[in-house]
C-alpha cells in the first residue's frame, strides 16, 4: 500500500465498510487506516485517497524523510487536493510545503494544500545563528565546514563565548549550539568553532533525557557531506510558563507563512476506539479536516464548525487561557477545542500559516480560489489544440468564460467575476491571454455591537 508497491495505484476508499474490509484493524497501530477512517467520517459520500510511506526507523516511526519524499513524488501524478500527513515531523512539513507549492504552480495546475500537526513545544524557539547552502564534511570525520568565514563573530553576536562548549547538559555552562543539515534528522551538538569549521560531538550527551542529540558514536560523519544546506542554531530553553509555551507554539507556523500550509493544534485528541476512549495523535484531526474540506462547498468557512469522531482534545482550552489561545491564533495555528466535557469538538478559526492579509489567512478563500482555477481550467481545456485562433474562437472562449463567471457567482463561490482582457499573445501567437478579476466572499468572523444609553 506504499508508493513503492508493485503496480500500486493508491487506495481509493468510498465508505467505511470498504475501509474496514481493506485496512482493518482501524486503530493507532495503523495510522493510515485510522486516518482514512476520520477523513471518511467527515466526508460522507466522498472518496478518500490513501498511500502508505515505504520506510520508517526507530527515530522516525511515522516514516523517514526519504520515505515521505518518495510519497510526495508519487503524489505528483495524482489530482488530489487536501493532504493530511500522519506525522508530527517538521522535516515532512518542509517536504510538503515544497510539494504543494510546486503542484499548485499555474504551469502545473494541480492545486493542493497540506494539513500538518506539529508537536506541542516544551522549549522556546531555537535562535538561528547562521545558515548556508554549501556545507561540507569529509568522510570519517567530526568536523563540518560551514563556509561562513565570520561564523565566530555571528556566535559572539548571539551572546556566546568562543568555546569550547561542554557536551554535558548537566554542566551549568552548557550552551546547546547545534548544527542541522537538510535531509538529516540528527541534531549535531557543536563543541568548538575554528573559523568557518565546527567540530561536533558524536557520543552520548549526559543529561539528554529527550534523546535530542546525535550520539551514534565517532566519527559523526561516516560518509562525506557535499554542498549540503545547513543551519547553526542555539537550542531554546525549556519553557517556564504557559504563555512562553503558547508563544513557542505560535512560532512554529509563523516560520512557514504559506497559505497552502495549515498547522493544526493541539497534538493530541481523544476518541473511542473498539469501545475504549483513547488519547491519540492530533494528526488524526488533520485527517478529519482534510475530509471536511473535500465535502464542503468551496466558499464555506470552517470556523466554529464541529468535527465528527472525537470525544475531546488535549492541549487547547483545557490548557491555555483565552489570552494564550489568542497567541496561538496570532501565529497561524488552526486550533480545535471543546467548550465543555461531552460537547462536540469544534474548530476555533480556519487559519492558514500566512497571516499577512485576510485573503491569505482565511482557509475558505483559498479553497474558493483554487476551485475557481480548476473549474476555469477544465472548462477551457476543450479549446486547446482543436481550433485556430480566430475572432469567432475568441468570441466562443469569451462566451464560455462569461458563463463560468455567472455560474460561480450564482452558486455563491465568488462575489464577482469580471473579464478584463482576452487577447492573442503577440510574442507567442498560438496562445490566448485572459485576465479576470474575481471577488471573494469574506467569512463573518466578528460582530461589533455598541450599546448606547
Amino acid at each position: 500500500i506504499s508508493s513503492s508497491g508493485t503496480d500500486f495505484n493508491g487506495l481509493r476508499i468510498g465508505g467505511l465498510v470498504d475501509l474496514q474490509a481493506q485496512l482493518a484493524p482501524l486503530d493507532p497501530q495503523n495510522p493510515l487506516g485510522l486516518g482514512m477512517f476520520f477523513a471518511l467520517l467527515n466526508a460522507p459520500g466522498i472518496e478518500v485517497f490513501g498511500v502508505g510511506v515505504d520506510e520508517k526507523s526507530d527515530t522516525e516511526p511515522f516514516g523517514t524523510a526519504d520515505g515521505w519524499a518518495r510519497t510526495f513524488e508519487y503524489l505528483e501524478s495524482k489530482d488530489v487536493y487536501s493532504i493530511a500527513g500522519m506525522t508530527h515531523s517538521p522535516e515532512v512539513a518542509d517536504l510538503a510545503q515544497v510539494h504543494v507549492n510546486a503542484m499548485s504552480d499555474p504551469e502545473v495546475g494541480l492545486e493542493r494544500m497540506y494539513f500538518h500537526n506539529p508537536t506541542m513545544p516544551t522549549r522556546v524557539s531555537d535562535e538561528l545563528v547562521g545558515s548556508g547552502s554549501l556545507g561540507n564534511a569529509t568522510a570519517a570525520s567530526s568536523t563540518f565546514d560551514t563556509g561562513i568565514p565570520n561564523l565566530p563573530a555571528l556566535i559572539a553576536g548571539a551572546g556566546l563565548g568562543p568555546g569550547p562548549y561542554p557536551a554535558d547538559e548537566t554542566d551549568p555552562t552548557f550552551i546547546g549550539l547545534f548544527l542541522k543539515m537538510e535531509s538529516d534528522t540528527a541534531n549535531y551538538l557543536i563543541t568548538s568553532v575554528a573559523g568557518s569549521v565546527v567540530t561536533v560531538n558524536a557520543t552520548a550527551v549526559a543529561g539528554d533525557d529527550e534523546g535530542f542529540w546525535h550520539d551514534d558514536g565517532a566519527p559523526a560523519f561516516a560518509a562525506a557531506v557535499v554542498d549540503r544546506p545547513f543551519s547553526v542554531s542555539i537550542r531554546g530553553a525549556v519553557v517556564s510558563n504557559r504563555t512562553e509555551e503558547a508563544t513557542a507554539y505560535a512560532d512554529i507556523p509563523r516560520g512557514y507563512k504559506d497559505r497552502r500550509m495549515v498547522f493544526v493544534a493541539p497534538d493530541q485528541a481523544k476518541a473511542t476506539i473498539d469501545g475504549l476512549e483513547q488519547i491519540i495523535d492530533g494528526f488524526y484531526v488533520s485527517a478529519a479536516l482534510a475530509g471536511k474540506t473535500s465535502s464542503k462547498a468551496p466558499q464555506d468557512p470552517l470556523t466554529n464548525v464541529g468535527i465528527t469522531g472525537f470525544t475531546g482534545v488535549v492541549g487547547s482550552t483545557d490548557r491555555y487561557s483565552e489570552l494564550q489561545m489568542t497567541i496561538l491564533d496570532g501565529g497561524g495555528l488552526w486550533v480545535v477545542f471543546q467548550e465543555a466535557d461531552g460537547q462536540p469538538v469544534i474548530t476555533r478559526h480556519q487559519l492558514t500559516t500566512d497571516m499577512s492579509t485576510i485573503e491569505k489567512r482565511e482557509f475558505s478563500i483559498l479553497t474558493a480560489v483554487d476551485f475557481t482555477a480548476k473549474f476555469v481550467r477544465g472548462a477551457l481545456r476543450n479549446f486547446i489544440g482543436r481550433f485556430n485562433i480566430t475572432t469567432a474562437v475568441k468570441d466562443s472562449v469569451n462566451t464560455v468564460l462569461d458563463g463560468i463567471g455567472k455560474f460561480l457567482t450564482e452558486q455563491g463561490t465568488l462575489s464577482n467575476f469580471q473579464i478584463n482582457r482576452l487577447i492573442q499573445d503577440e510574442s507567442q501567437p498560438d496562445r490566448l491571454i485572459l485576465d479576470v478579476t474575481i471577488g471573494v466572499l469574506y467569512p463573518l468572523n466578528e460582530i461589533k455591537v455598541t450599546l448606547i444609553i
